[in-house]
């Protein structure tokens, strides 16, 4: 998620909301650029959608980026989208099950779905160039929250789970 907030604000976009369960990740994507965080804990699906809608004048999100790996979310993220909006589905990469999903909400709003997964191994040189042009526009030394040897791999893989972690590296 915090990467489709950076590139976001690298290609210019306008206002970025993002949404999360833990208040760190969401200062840090503040920090990476969005301009508003909205904790799902301490919100209800309505007031999330009735608060893009606002700060999008009525009209919904130009493009919205599901980024958690739930798929309970996505009729969520559609109703915040206006019409002929597109959605990026890159967090379910894996089976996490079905739902059911109102075709009218796709239809009428004549959305695009993108769905995504993985991408060329080839990809991170390109990725690694940018965050070394960009250096002085991002926080990049927050990118990376925790660092564990690979004796303590566990640990790292816990912590990776934690509300308080952002990307977590083993040292080999």
């Amino acid at each position: 998620g915090l990467a489709h907030v950076i590139k976001a604000r690298m290609m210019g976009a306008g206002k970025i909301i993002v949404t999360d369960i833990s208040d760190y990740k969401l200062n840090l994507a503040k920090e990476f650029g969005a301009d508003i965080g909205l904790n799902v804990e301490r919100t209800t699906e309505e007031e999330r959608v009735d608060i893009v809608m606002q700060e999008t004048h009525g009209r919904g999100a130009d493009i919205g980026v599901e980024c958690v790996g739930n798929p309970y979310v996505v009729n969520e993220g559609l109703r915040m989208l206006r019409k002929a909006a597109m959605y990026l589905e890159v967090g379910n990469f894996v089976d996490c099950g079905s739902v059911p999903v109102n075709i009218h909400e796709i239809c009428s709003k004549n959305l695009r779905i993108v769905g995504m997964c993985n991408h060329n191994h080839v990809a991170y040189k390109a990725h690694m160039e940018m965050m070394e042009r960009t250096m002085e526009l991002f926080p990049w030394d927050r990118f990376v929250s925790h660092q564990f040897p690979v004796e303590k791999a566990e640990e790292a893989v816990l912590t990776s789970m934690s509300k308080d972690s952002m990307k977590v590296v083993i040292r080999f």
